[in-house]
């Protein structure tokens, strides 16, 4: 129901990433945690939910705790988002405007 993307970047210093396994959840409909920005989503992203980038686990648990009055994004939401955003034609089209 719930991608878990990276979440060790800080201990190599990343504070910004695009991981493959975060676009890989979205297009089989599943939003996903993860503790760097990316530069696909907004910080307050229904599909790409932020916690903190250190060790501290409090962020996790505050998460999973309010996991029960969030109202995700259905599948096909995260779906039909990763097939209009994420897709190579948009990547490629942004590189080279």
């Amino acid at each position: 129901h719930l991608g878990v993307g990276s979440l060790g970047w800080f201990r190599s210093g990343v504070e910004e990433a695009s991981p493959l396994k975060t676009r890989e959840y979205l297009a089989v409909g599943m939003p996903t945690i993860s503790a760097t920005l990316d530069p696909d989503f907004d910080v307050q992203s229904d599909f790409y939910l932020m916690v903190s980038n250190d060790e501290d686990i409090e962020s996790i648990v505050q998460l999973l705790i309010q996991l029960k009055r969030l109202e995700l994004p259905s599948s096909q939401q995260c779906r039909t988002f990763a097939l209009e955003h994420l897709n190579f034609v948009e990547k490629v089209r942004f590189i080279l405007s």
